[in-house]
């Protein structure tokens, strides 16, 4: 519209989403390939979207050409972690400026270079989800570049600074820094909290306009289906089954399982008589967990019996056992193959009670087949302590290349916290169980601050394994106790949540 001076544009709403991460982010799914985010993003009606990975902008060019003719706009932009590890969401007016911008971030990066096989994944696609190579710098890591120093850099190329998911508790401006810097040439802060609240708990962030994007690292839940991310060609990318090569060590394609890493079977005196390899397998079925670990105490005679039952059902049954130490905490501990358990089940039985269970006692200990026929009764005090202390019995499962975690800790009794008071810090157990709101936990125990948190049930009867809360790990498809040890430290792409 013109009157009689330079034109009116036509102004209307439009959905948009300002943080977006594709394939070339090493912390997003396999599924976030050029197409793949086009076609959601139309599909839930956003209609301006930024791709914004990390230290690159190597496939915003490729959603810009998916985009055509869809009605959405893709902007240039790249998320960047500063030297005090705060993300700033980075916006370019144009190709030639984020490049310019991205040409001055790669002088800032660290030198060393990542590793093919650790699996962190960075791909550069093309509009029809080719492969065009990996990027191996270590593009996760902060630039030896200041808040102030970057969000300069933005101005100097015409460019808009966001200051990224403001209330998270790591890689924010208030969490590190503690405020917003008056002078600090900041656009917007983008948040999840009400503005309200927000501006309660930090008054320097009154003045700022507020945004609301997802900082997406993988599809919708909702919307997921398995992708053809990064598999069109599989001719011209040596496919091979569910993973591609390019040059390199296969990638697996990784997918969310549902898991329960502490179940106890007929072994376990304190286990219901209905907790045969059978009824674990067939009730984890129903409840769609795909992942579960055999945790009788110290003992591991019914993990195979329960992983033959398993075969053909897509559940991945892990060798586990619980321990009960001389502080009377009980460890969960899990192990790579049958030889390192069997190994660890020896080296135990040679610390428990020289005493004998009387059968008459009720206390039922039974070895079944995978046809819930059972073999023998073991007498043994499986119950009991063990003489070894918590340290010894970590520094075992860690020679048995196998992964400790410390069992309910929020419990009372048979706990790290209840029978010690925290949680040692050189002690090496990879995750903590427990039914309790992670910043709960956090603020009753310090200690217990930084390491991965589980839930899993410790059943001993069948409506057990039916729970509020479960473990989601994301990890590949031919799931490992490596995958699981992967996902508790965050490497390759792999991740672990709880979720009701």
């Amino acid at each position: 519209m013109s009157v009689g001076c330079s034109p009116v544009p036509m102004l209307k709403w439009i959905k948009a989403d300002l943080h977006i991460h594709t394939v070339l982010s090493a912390c997003a799914d396999l599924d976030m390939s050029p197409r793949e985010i086009i076609n959601t993003a139309k599909l839930l009606g956003i209609g301006l979207l930024a791709i914004t990975d990390h230290h690159a902008i190597d496939n915003v060019a490729a959603c810009r050409e998916v985009a055509k003719g869809t009605g959405i706009t893709v902007l240039f932009g790249m998320e960047v972690q500063t030297r005090e590890e705060v993300h700033l969401v980075c916006l370019f007016p144009s190709e030639d400026l984020a490049d310019s911008f991205a040409a001055l971030v790669a002088q800032h990066l660290p030198s060393n270079w990542l590793s093919l096989g650790a699996g962190e994944i960075q791909a550069v696609v093309t509009a029809n989800d080719q492969v065009v190579r990996l990027d191996q710098r270590k593009l996760l890591a902060s630039l030896d570049l200041s808040v102030e120093d970057v969000c300069g850099a933005v101005a100097r190329h015409q460019g808009l600074t966001i200051a990224a998911h403001v209330d998270r508790p790591q890689y924010s401006l208030l969490a590190n820094l503690g405020f917003v810097p008056p002078e600090l040439p900041v656009a917007a802060l983008e948040t999840i909290s009400d503005a309200a609240a927000l501006h309660k708990k930090h008054p320097s962030t009154v003045g700022y306009p507020l945004l609301c994007s997802s900082d997406a690292h993988c599809l919708p839940m909702q919307m997921r289906r398995k992708s053809p991310c990064l598999a069109r060609h599989c001719q011209s990318m040596n496919w091979q089954g569910d993973c591609m090569s390019v040059g390199c060590s296969p990638v697996p394609m990784l997918k969310w399982i549902k898991a329960d890493l502490h179940i106890h079977t007929v072994l376990s005196a304190c286990a219901d008589l209905d907790m045969s390899p059978r009824e674990i397998i067939n009730t984890a079925k129903l409840l769609g967990i795909g992942l579960l670990a055999i945790t009788d105490h110290h003992a591991i005679d019914n993990v195979a019996a329960c992983r033959e039952v398993a075969k053909g059902t897509g559940i991945t049954v892990l060798f586990g056992m619980e321990v009960q130490t001389r502080e009377e905490v009980h460890l969960v501990c899990l192990f790579p193959s049958e030889d390192l358990a069997d190994s660890f089940a020896a080296l135990v039985a040679q610390h428990l009670p020289s005493n004998w269970l009387s059968l008459g006692a009720g206390e039922i200990q039974a070895v079944v087949t995978a046809n819930d026929q059972v073999v023998r009764l073991d007498q043994r005090k499986l119950l009991a302590s063990l003489d070894l202390s918590v340290e010894d019995v970590c520094g075992a499962v860690a020679r048995h290349q196998g992964l400790t975690i410390a069992a309910h800790v929020d419990r009372p009794q048979y706990s790290l916290l209840a029978n010690l008071g925290f949680v040692p810090p050189e002690l090496p157990v990879a995750a903590l169980e427990t039914i309790s709101d992670a910043a709960a936990l956090h603020k009753k125990h310090p200690s217990t601050v930084g390491y991965p948190l589980l839930c899993s049930s410790d059943a001993h009867c069948l409506p057990m394994l039916n729970k509020e809360k479960y473990t989601y790990f994301y990890v590949a498809e031919d799931v490992t106790l490596s995958e699981i040890r992967m996902a508790l430290k965050g490497e390759g792409g792999r991740k672990v949540r709880i979720e009701n």
